[in-house]
């Protein structure tokens, strides 16, 4: 699964001041360098309990390991994007939950594909790691749910 040029722009743009940086000496420039250290151990950490706390629904939990307002949009890169406010995540989360992930002809939904996702290891680099339609990103030194892909259908529900 390739990443789009919109989700490149994103893992440019979820990297803040806030995360861990050094300046490179070498480089004249003095750009930042983010460093991450053990990005895939720490994700499959936090993953595991993410996990957890959505096959258990405890919506407090996910929330605080959400970057609120979280950030979501359809599945076209030209869509717009919505940001979900804390009063709203339990609604919208909830919907997305139940939506078809598209990763296969079975209509597995978000939850379902959840569920056998174990240990995900597939998109995982520099502080930004997607999981089926989740994204996540490194935020104050966590990981965090900061990007969710709704389907059309999931769109429709939310305009009502």
């Amino acid at each position: 699964m390739c990443m789009s040029c919109n989700e490149k722009q994103l893992s440019k743009d979820l990297h803040n001041e806030d995360d861990s940086a050094i300046v490179n000496s070498n480089d004249t420039n003095f750009s930042k360098q983010l460093i991450i250290p053990d990005t895939i151990p720490s994700f499959i950490l936090f993953w595991k309990e993410f996990r957890k706390a959505i096959i258990n629904f405890d919506t407090l939990d996910i929330m605080q390991r959400s970057n609120l307002p979280l950030k979501c949009r359809g599945p076209l890169d030209n869509d717009p994007i919505i940001k979900i406010s804390e009063n709203k995540f339990n609604m919208v989360f909830s919907l997305f939950l139940k939506q078809w992930n598209g990763q296969d002809l079975n209509e597995e939904t978000e939850l379902e594909f959840i569920k056998r996702t174990g240990v995900p290891t597939d998109l995982i680099n520099a502080g930004i790691a997607r999981v089926g339609n989740m994204v996540f990103a490194i935020k104050r030194k966590e990981w965090k749910l900061d990007f969710l892909y709704l389907n059309e259908e999931t769109i429709e529900l939310l305009a009502k």
